[in-house]
C-alpha cells in the first residue's frame, strides 16, 4: 500500500469517532492538480484496486461505500 493511501475501513472507523474529512475528487482525465494531490495527508482509493471511476460514480461511491462500512461496524458492536 502506498505511503499516503488509507483503506476505506479506516475512514469509516474514524468517521464513527466523529472525525470529519474533506474528499477532493479530480475531474476529467487529468484528475486533481498535482499540487493538491501532493498536499493531501491521506489518499483514499474507494475501489481498493486502483480502478479509475467516472467523476459522478466516484462522488456517489464514496459516501455509499463508507456508509455501508460504518453500518457493518455498528452492527458488529
Amino acid at each position: 500500500m502506498p505511503k499516503k493511501q488509507v483503506p476505506p475501513i479506516k475512514i469509516a472507523e474514524e468517521a464513527l469517532r466523529n472525525r470529519s474529512f474533506l474528499f477532493l475528487v479530480g475531474l476529467g482525465h487529468k484528475g486533481l492538480p498535482k499540487e493538491l494531490f501532493e498536499r493531501g495527508k491521506y489518499h483514499l482509493d474507494i475501489t481498493c484496486k486502483g480502478l479509475s471511476l467516472e467523476t459522478c460514480t466516484a462522488i456517489g461511491a464514496i459516501p455509499a461505500h463508507l456508509s455501508g462500512l460504518m453500518e457493518n461496524i455498528e452492527t458488529k458492536k
